[in-house]
């Protein structure tokens, strides 16, 4: 991919938490050959710098998504470990 822009464009709150937005256009060639640009717009935590939230508009597609990060419990290992 290409990237042919990036810009912070301010802050917003998602899902409860303070985010810097990120926005890139990227452009990247089909396997017919065809030219597609595509807008990606990053929600990053302005505490903890993780990926919130990532939108991607495309010629025919949209999509969103939205990450959630836990506290997770100890792994338990196999004894052989």
């Amino acid at each position: 991919d290409d990237i042919r822009s990036k810009s912070v464009t301010g802050r917003e709150t998602v899902d409860g938490q303070e985010a810097y937005v990120v926005s890139y256009t990227t452009e990247r060639e089909s396997a017919s050959g065809e030219s597609l640009s595509f807008d990606t717009t990053y929600y990053i935590s302005v505490s903890s710098g993780r990926i919130i939230q990532v939108e991607q508009e495309g010629q025919d597609t949209t999509s969103e998504f939205t990450y959630r990060y836990e506290e997770v419990g100890p792994i338990e290992l196999p004894d052989e470990c």
